[in-house]
């Protein structure tokens, strides 16, 4: 999303005119049995939904219309800050919440609890870092800068003792999600992004921690979560593009989901639960045409509808969870629908951007 925004910039500053988005971030849940349920905007200007657990409570971070960031916790209708400048990442069925701040250079990482309230976590010496999921036992990962400036993935104790996860002989560790045997899944790359491969930590693997899954991988490849079975989601490279997979073990190769039928060349899956329901989205290059999805290995890939959009105006949106009742968390945009050759300029945008890069 955030590269499409900034070729929305970019066209905008070439002169070209665009339509004003009537609404930006709105959040949405959805489940097969009761559909589609708006939130709509919670009264803020802008949001940014991260997790939900198995009671509905989300965690995000958010904009409000004053312009101040924050961090939240909404449930039921109540909607709680947790702090300026903070994002909330991860919450589990206990209501904990982990998470770092919204300008990931400055932030250190961070434990809310609904008993105790914030606590700071220790960082593995760089004072920079962020808490990015919480198992039910209360296991935390993330990631923390070394004294080195280099960053790695991390796990935090229940006692808030923290731990270095290790390395993939790479630059960087990134871990997203864990599961209540603390099994973390995430990323491992290179200083600059351009190949970058999924990992697992085990602590019951003498290795610790692995490249995930049984494949040669080329480009980009990223876990973003693991259930208690073991299987992990996330995108995987293929001729250039990201590809929704999943990892049914540690060492299975990466099975592509597929898409929607659509202009769809690349998604990622975002969540997985408990029955193996897996969320994400598929999309074109630039997620001009974005489309949240849910996958089971019984009925395949099938599309989350959006609500009916005003004449005019289509939904680009994402799923960012979903919780082992199958409830799906979402945010989309309201978007006008392109005037025709729009296309092809946010795509000149897009190459000359990444031509700068």
């Amino acid at each position: 999303m955030r590269t499409f925004r900034t070729v929305i910039w970019m066209v905008i500053v070439l002169g070209v005119s665009t339509p004003t988005y009537a609404q930006w971030d709105r959040v949405w849940l959805w489940s097969s049995e009761t559909g589609i349920c708006d939130l709509g905007t919670l009264g803020q200007a802008d949001l940014g939904p991260c997790d939900l657990n198995n009671k509905n409570q989300i965690v995000g971070h958010l904009t409000t219309p004053e312009g101040t960031q924050q961090g939240f916790v909404y449930e039921g209708g109540g909607l709680q800050f947790l702090g300026i400048g903070l994002r909330a990442d991860g919450i589990n069925d206990a209501g904990q919440i982990v998470g770092g701040a919204i300008n990931t250079t400055i932030g250190t990482p961070w434990l809310w609890d609904p008993s105790t309230g914030m606590h700071q976590l220790p960082d593995l010496g760089g004072h920079k870092g962020i808490a990015r999921d919480i198992n039910s036992s209360g296991q935390i990962t993330g990631a923390s800068l070394l004294s080195s400036g280099k960053e790695r993935a991390c796990l935090w104790d229940r006692d808030g003792t923290v731990h270095d996860l290790g390395c993939l002989d790479s630059y960087y560790n990134h871990a997203i999600g864990i599961n209540d045997s603390a099994q973390v899944v995430g990323v491992s790359g290179t200083d600059n992004w351009s190949i970058c491969f999924p990992f697992i930590w085990d602590h019951n693997d003498p290795n610790g921690m692995r490249e995930l899954g049984n494949y040669d991988y080329q480009w980009r490849n990223e876990a973003f979560d693991i259930n208690n079975l073991g299987q992990s989601v996330g995108y995987f490279g293929v001729g250039g593009e990201a590809h929704a997979c999943l990892w049914e073990t540690p060492t299975s190769p990466p099975l592509d989901l597929g898409t929607l039928g659509g202009v769809e060349s690349t998604g990622h899956a975002n969540g997985i639960n408990e029955n193996a329901q897996v969320v994400g989205w598929v999309g074109d290059e630039w997620e001009v045409h974005a489309r949240a999805f849910i996958w089971d290995s019984a009925s395949g890939m099938s599309q989350i509808p959006a609500p009916d959009p005003p004449a005019g105006y289509y939904y680009r949106y994402w799923p960012d969870a979903i919780n082992d009742n199958g409830v799906v968390l979402l945010h989309g945009i309201l978007a006008p629908i392109p005037e025709p050759g729009m296309l092809s300029l946010l795509a000149l945008g897009g190459l000359a951007l990444l031509r700068r890069k």
